[in-house]
């Protein structure tokens, strides 16, 4: 599990809406992709909207993406679900934080395995 956090809203609701919310433990995160456990599960297929709150405390990021798929959750209980989602879209600003966020992660990992 990372340091950030998400909150998922359906394609058709506003950012700005939270009646159908639902907050999430990112899992692992990639330039390509986001895995979170959330008490939902999500259909495959159907477009969301992510809202990244990193760990820098500043704005959160906003992203669209397409649900890859979704799973009982391996740790966190019957009620958990992982979902794998598919970034088709980062808002217009924001690629550069989400991508040094990103490789600060990949860095982490590998250093575990590569002395640099």
């Amino acid at each position: 599990q990372l340091d950030a956090q998400v909150v998922v809203h359906g394609e058709e609701k506003s950012k700005s809406l939270r009646d159908d919310a639902v907050s999430a433990a990112v899992k692992n995160i990639s330039a390509g992709g986001v895995c979170f456990t959330a008490k939902n599960k999500f259909t495959f297929g159907s477009k969301i909207k992510l809202e990244l709150h990193l760990p820098d405390n500043e704005n959160p990021l906003y992203l669209r993406g397409e649900v890859a798929w979704s799973k009982p959750a391996q740790k966190g209980g019957a009620d958990f679900y992982d979902t794998g989602v598919k970034i088709l879209s980062i808002e217009e600003g924001n690629e550069q934080r989400f991508i040094r966020y990103v490789c600060s992660k990949m860095s982490e990992r590998l250093s575990k395995f590569v002395h640099l």
